[in-house]
């Protein structure tokens, strides 16, 4: 019985021990699992600090090797790269970096149009710094320009010209449409950029600066506006010596004073009808007559292809910057298409339907169409000039319909006195006004006087 017990109690002590022994070895896997991963998360850390230290000096590196000391300009595509020129700062431009405090040396070359909004970028403390900056820029042919989305001021402006003891920027051409002021009390004013689409009726006739031609001895007129273009028109008659030649060397004939030309030599260097196509630049305002008689081989429409010879007007007329084509007047259609716009309750009507040799022409009240018409007025310079100092009236690139037995040899014309008639290609009282047909993308600032300016 005694030797029983004893063997159960060398039991109990021998699972207790065991017990122990496993309770131990569990607690020294748990410290040294800790221990372990403590380890391990030091040497991350170490590691990190390592290899964030060597990027730091790699940057560095990279930013020294970046860095421009002397450039010979530094090109500006964004707005935010021409803010920091006021704002002093170091920014990266192409991979190079440029730092704006030391480059007072420094020129500018913009390399996008810059856009800056008045309601929100004028208000940046730096902006006086930016305009001052202006002047050292290269603009190719971008432009810095700032843009208004409030009420009747909404659109695109730009800043002409600025003095800076005055902190103000004035408007060289333009009619002052807008003035803001910053936050410093600092005033700048802006003139407001129009395209096609925003100019009407009462721009007809209005003075157009800024059209330089290599010979150029008249101003020019808005004489029409479409869908897409503004036509101008010469504000006076054009001298012998600007007037081209035919495109097989023939000359214009002049009687006398140099502005009174006549045709009766230019034309032998034209077929007629067939030199202007349906691909002709100008066709739509002679479709009315061309698509009747596409194969005219008279004087008087030999006359007229001469005066819409693009390749003959464009070198003396044509700003190929601005323009798309020049020809040696108006003809009838855009002549009464620029009419009626500006006399909605007195227009004309011209047709070509009347005769084979060329237009007739009538008041929309008339019954019955003429070879002339009278009462056009003669204020409106665009389309009457009430002088005969150089000439007495200008030609029309259209055929009349007015015939002499079986010649057809007149071509239409505005009189001084305010008559739409006709005169034969031998008349020595006319003179040329080319008309010049812009490209739609033309931009202008309209000026203190009322007249415009073409800016891009």
């Amino acid at each position: 019985m005694k030797k029983s017990k004893i063997k159960n109690g060398k039991g109990s002590v021998s699972l207790f021990v065991m017990v122990a022994m496993l309770f131990f070895l569990v607690v020294m896997i748990g410290v040294f699992s800790i221990t372990s991963k403590r380890a391990q998360t030091q040497t991350q850390a170490v590691g990190m600090v390592q290899d964030e230290y060597y990027e730091q000096g790699e940057e560095k590196r990279k930013y020294a090797e970046k860095m421009v000391t002397e450039p010979d300009k530094i090109p500006i595509y964004t707005k935010e790269q021409w803010w920091s020129i006021g704002e002093n700062r170091a920014i990266e431009i192409d991979g190079r970096i440029y730092d704006f405090s030391e480059q007072d040396f420094a020129k500018y070359e913009l390399k996008n149009d810059i856009v800056i909004n008045i309601e929100t970028d004028l208000e940046k403390a730096n902006f006086k710094d930016n305009l001052f900056y202006q002047n050292r820029v290269t603009k190719n042919n971008y432009k810095i320009l700032y843009y208004s989305n409030q009420g009747e001021e909404k659109g695109y402006y730009v800043p002409v010209s600025y003095t800076k003891d005055a902190i103000t920027v004035s408007c060289e051409v333009g009619k002052v449409s807008s003035t803001k002021t910053t936050k410093k009390g600092e005033t700048y004013q802006f003139a407001k950029i129009k395209t096609v689409e925003d100019l009407g009726i009462t721009s007809y006739g209005k003075m157009m600066d800024g059209y330089a031609l290599s010979q150029n001895d008249c101003g020019w007129q808005i004489f029409h506006i479409d869908e897409k273009n503004i036509y101008l028109i010469a504000s006076n008659y054009i001298s012998e010596s600007s007037v081209p030649k035919g495109r097989n060397g023939s000359s214009i004939y002049q009687n006398g004073n140099g502005y009174k030309l006549s045709m009766n030599t230019v034309y032998q260097d034209y077929t007629g009808s067939e030199d202007i196509s349906k691909t002709h630049v100008a066709y739509k305002w002679l479709t009315g007559y061309l698509s009747r008689s596409p194969s005219n081989k008279s004087i008087s429409m030999k006359s007229v292809a001469y005066m819409m010879d693009t390749t003959m007007w464009n070198p003396n007329f044509c700003n190929s910057q601005y323009a798309e084509y020049a020809i040696g007047g108006p003809t009838i259609e855009l002549f009464v298409a620029s009419y009626n716009k500006t006399h909605p309750d007195k227009p004309i009507l011209a047709s070509a339907a009347q005769s084979t040799a060329g237009y007739k022409i009538k008041w929309a009240t008339s019954t019955t169409y003429a070879n002339a018409i009278s009462g056009l007025g003669t204020t409106e310079s665009q389309y009457v000039l009430n002088s005969t100092t150089k000439a007495n009236g200008m030609w029309l690139a259209s055929p009349s319909a007015y015939t002499s037995g079986f010649t057809i040899n007149y071509i239409m014309s505005v009189r001084y006195t305010g008559a739409a008639s006709y005169d034969s290609y031998t008349s020595t009282i006319l003179g040329f006004r080319p008309i010049v047909c812009l490209k739609s993308n033309v931009k202008l600032v309209e000026k203190e006087d009322g007249s415009y300016k073409i800016i891009n």
